[in-house]
């Protein structure tokens, strides 16, 4: 007879290999390194259930066959994140978006906090060729929000394999489809999305 601890240890090994393309927070560890040439980026978190506090969650975003002329780009389509009280602020939950792939001031291109639901927009942040882009979602004890979902590409090569639209329009509950990068209500739905 096959001991259970056996099992989960195999079940582990395997999902350590499979091609993951959409990679969850995990506070306190190395970068998660995010490799294809696209793919969803999200802090994990289930609808009505809020981000975990005192996070800071880093993804890499690294496609291997990215070319030294070519950007990697990354659209976030939703955001709920608690609002920034002042630029100084280092308590605010927020993104934080680097090019290259350490953690510096003079790397920083792009700042997300507040909320996206507000506006029904998209933000697009494109690093310099032949970089990386390293991803950081920093929360505090204060608040605690949604989160955030996104995709990651490289600029002009894999955009055409993607849907912009916020939360696929949350077609997997039924609630709509994306036509044209935008969110096409079911009936008994309703909002408004455009990129």
């Amino acid at each position: 007879m096959i001991q259970p601890i056996f099992l989960i240890f195999i079940l582990v090994l395997i999902l350590q290999f499979l091609p993951w393309t959409t990679s969850y927070c995990i506070s306190g560890s190395s970068p998660i390194l995010l490799s294809s040439d696209f793919g969803n980026i999200t802090d994990g978190t289930q609808p009505l259930r809020p981000y975990q506090t005192f996070a800071d969650c880093r993804w890499l975003i690294q496609p291997k066959s990215l070319l030294s002329n070519e950007s990697v780009a990354v659209r976030f389509t939703t955001w709920e994140l608690e609002e920034e009280k002042e630029s100084t602020d280092q308590r605010s939950d927020k993104i934080l978006i680097y090019n290259g792939n350490t953690i510096s001031e003079n790397a920083i291109i792009g700042r997300i906090v507040g909320s996206s639901s507000h506006s029904g927009v998209t933000q697009e942040i494109i690093g310099n060729p032949g970089n990386p882009l390293l991803i950081r979602f920093v929360t505090d004890s204060a608040y605690e929000y949604d989160g955030f979902s996104g995709v990651y590409y490289i600029k002009n090569r894999t955009e055409s394999n993607i849907s912009f639209c916020p939360n696929s329009c949350f077609s997997n509950l039924g609630r709509g489809i994306c036509v044209n990068n935008q969110c096409q209500c079911n009936k008994g739905y309703s909002g408004m999305y455009n990129i």
